[in-house]
């Protein structure tokens, strides 16, 4: 199987992984709705990206390593206006959180990138409540930096 392949099956893998969450929380939620998830191509090369429940989560080329999706996202949320103000990085797995200067807006976003099977794997949150414009503009803004 080739690595296109894997990759592909890796984002089939999280896409039905987000709308499964999707589905779950709903008949969970008694009343509350949900939206459902959304999937987009993104950047030059089509990185698919799934946006569910304040979280947005992309699968990007294996070859595609950690320590340069951190370095990405630390440039992206710099460039943005945000302030980092955590940021923990090895070889196989890496967070950043960030926040906007103004801290009444009360918004922490969490940044986690981890070697998964066949991609290495980017997932974006916001909190306390989700924005897919912002949290897709990010995504766009890692993969520019990463030539994707």
């Amino acid at each position: 199987m080739g690595a296109r392949h894997r990759h592909l099956e890796e984002v089939r893998r999280l896409a039905a992984v987000a709308i499964a969450a999707t589905l779950l929380a709903g008949a969970l939620g008694g009343c509350t709705t949900t939206a459902p998830a959304s999937v987009y191509a993104q950047g030059e090369t089509g990185v698919r990206a799934v946006y569910s429940n304040n979280g947005l989560t992309g699968a990007l080329p294996p070859q595609v390593r950690v320590p340069s999706v951190i370095a990405a996202a630390d440039q992206a949320m710099g460039s943005a206006g945000y302030i980092v103000t955590a940021r923990d990085v090895t070889l196989h797995r890496g967070r950043l959180v960030a926040r906007p200067p103004d801290r009444r807006l009360g918004r922490k976003i969490n940044i986690e990138a981890r070697e998964g099977r066949d991609a290495t794997v980017f997932t974006l949150v916001m909190k306390p409540s989700g924005d897919e414009a912002t949290s897709r503009d990010i995504f766009e803004r890692v993969l520019t930096r990463l030539g994707l």
